[in-house]
């Protein structure tokens, strides 16, 4: 199929990018959910969701949200930038979500600024893509600085590691497991 044909199924040149950032995101929100409804509601749920997250796409290949997130940084709004504000915002509200659950089951105190939290937990994804990607860097310390992120907001996070075979076939440790 042609370039052109591809784009008769959109409004516009810039309607592709678009709806791509948004089938991701959709898509990590699915994968995330499905890997998290096996564990019980709150930071065990968090964690499987964290795991997907980081495991299955930041650190295999890159997370298009926080790619497009930094790339639409600063340009005027366009269609691409609002469905990447759009993924961005939704994947941090489905997080928050998962602490607002710890919080009201009584695992985390109602008086953790989730929104603080889940700020720091974008930033620390943020920095393994660009280290694991871009500089090439191993980063297998990263279970112990999520942890301290956790620990600085008085939050233990939960040690009973899953274990979950991905699509290769490789056995991969949640990142629970220290």
């Amino acid at each position: 199929m042609s370039k052109s044909r591809i784009y008769q199924h959109f409004e516009s040149r810039s309607a592709l990018p678009a709806e791509t950032v948004l089938a991701f995101a959709e898509a990590l929100s699915a994968d995330a959910i499905k890997a998290a409804a096996q564990a019980p509601k709150g930071l065990r749920w968090l964690v499987r969701m964290l795991d997907v997250w980081l495991g299955d796409y930041v650190l295999r290949g890159g997370c298009l949200i926080l790619r497009a997130g930094s790339e639409s940084a600063g340009r005027a709004e366009s269609a691409v930038s609002l469905s990447v504000a759009q993924a961005v915002t939704t994947w941090r509200g489905l997080l928050a979500s998962q602490l607002k659950d710890a919080a009201h089951i009584g695992e985390i105190t109602p008086s953790v600024d989730v929104r603080h939290l889940v700020f720091e937990v974008f930033r620390f994804a943020l920095g393994v893509q660009h280290d694991h990607l871009f500089l090439g860097y191993s980063v297998e310390f990263r279970h112990s600085v999520l942890k301290g992120i956790f620990g600085r907001h008085g939050i233990e996070v939960p040690v009973a590691a899953s274990r979950r075979v991905l699509p290769s076939g490789a056995l991969r440790h949640a990142w629970t497991t220290y």
